[in-house]
């Protein structure tokens, strides 16, 4: 006797063509999961080879795959800085640069080199030179870039008081500048005018 006063019959809502739309993206997407759910069940053993074959797949993947930020690319050049002690005269500089780039050419790999010293916007330093290695084509040499710079360090290894840091030249990169190394640390003082004035607060190394 309460129900009967106190409920009323409503008509069935109306929804907009949006709310209907979704309803049936939602419906069509339960039955699909619901479709793929029966599929598993009734192939459970070729569902479990596949499992196995995917982790199998990332385990070689993880291996062989570059770890690094940009996997190194081999554009056929490598470029070095040079770098011989403090006390170094400009001429002595000169003739151990040349030794460098004598023993470079020396590789079977290498086509020709561009090297130059002295103080600029690049060189900081007078002890400092950098050097422009072209190698020949991809498929033209047996080894890539980095079995080359192995080598060539074993080559310049009997050049005395000069050392080269090598790194190949990439198409895409983050920093513009050259350094002895793929990777740099970079410390910065939070007040500008430190740096400004060359305190040893700021450094890249």
């Amino acid at each position: 006797m309460m129900c009967s006063l106190l409920l009323r019959h409503k008509d069935q809502e109306k929804h907009s063509r949006l709310y209907d739309w979704s309803e049936r993206v939602f419906n069509n997407t339960i039955a699909f999961y619901g479709r793929g759910v029966k599929f598993v069940l009734n192939h459970q053993t070729a569902t479990l080879l596949v499992t196995i074959g995917t982790l199998v797949a990332t385990i070689y993947l993880y291996i062989v795959v570059p770890k690094g930020f940009f996997p190194v690319q081999d554009t056929g050049v490598i470029m070095g800085i040079s770098d011989a002690p403090e006390s170094i005269s400009f001429a002595a500089m000169t003739q151990r640069q040349q030794a460098l780039a004598a023993a470079i050419l020396k590789d079977k790999d290498v086509v020709s080199l561009s090297s130059f010293i002295g103080v600029d916007g690049t060189n900081t330093t007078p002890n400092s030179g950098r050097v422009q290695i072209n190698l020949k084509a991809r498929d033209e040499r047996n080894d890539d870039v980095t079995a080359i710079m192995k080598r060539l360090q074993q080559e310049i290894a009997g050049v005395e008081g000069i050392t080269l840091y090598m790194q190949p030249v990439q198409d895409l990169t983050v920093e513009d500048r050259v350094s002895r190394t793929q990777y740099q640390f970079t410390l910065e003082d939070a007040d500008a005018r430190n740096c400004v004035a060359g305190l040893p607060r700021c450094w890249t190394s």
